[in-house]
């Protein structure tokens, strides 16, 4: 809004054009933002499921990826036959527990989803206790800062991984 006419003069009622302008851009936020969530609630919106569909199949995707490139990688690597049995039995598992999740009418879903939540459950209650550990061995002066520091970004790390999607969010 300009201050003066072309004449010079002062621009009528400029100060009300400009109170009355932020009022009504205040008044429509805030009834807006008062307004939206009750709105959205009474709407009831189906829940979106394509993410979590997308998740699963990309999750299922590079299970199946690794699993299937396991024993060559191991092979070019040279790694020891039980390191990488193991390795297999670790991916089939947690291929068989994402299978599980996405068809839940199979038998043994619910026993696989279940043991998956309870080892999740159990590793991210055990991360506390080696927090603590490391922490205890720091107090003693039997480990430097830096070295606690090093330890607790792994565990931090590790506790992202394991923490389920719908906490990070």
């Amino acid at each position: 809004m300009p201050y003066t006419l072309d004449s010079g003069g002062p621009f009528p009622d400029r100060d009300t054009i400009v109170f009355v302008t932020a009022g009504v851009v205040v008044t429509t936020l805030v009834v807006q933002a008062l307004v939206l969530p009750p709105v959205a609630r009474w709407a009831r919106l189906p829940r979106d499921t394509d993410a979590d569909r997308e998740l699963a199949l990309a999750r299922t995707a590079a299970s199946e990826a690794a699993l299937g490139a396991l024993f060559t990688v191991a092979a070019g690597l040279g790694t020891d036959p039980e390191v990488t049995e193991r390795l297999r039995t670790e991916y089939e598992t947690h291929l068989n527990t994402l299978r599980a999740a996405a068809t839940a009418d199979a038998p043994d879903a619910g026993v696989l989803v279940r043991h998956h939540k309870q080892d999740t459950a159990l590793r991210l209650a055990l991360l506390e206790h080696k927090r603590s550990a490391v922490i205890s061995l720091r107090d003693a002066r039997r480990i430097d800062d830096a070295v606690l520091q090093q330890v607790q970004a792994q565990l931090d790390v590790e506790e992202v991984r394991l923490a389920p999607v719908a906490d990070r969010e």
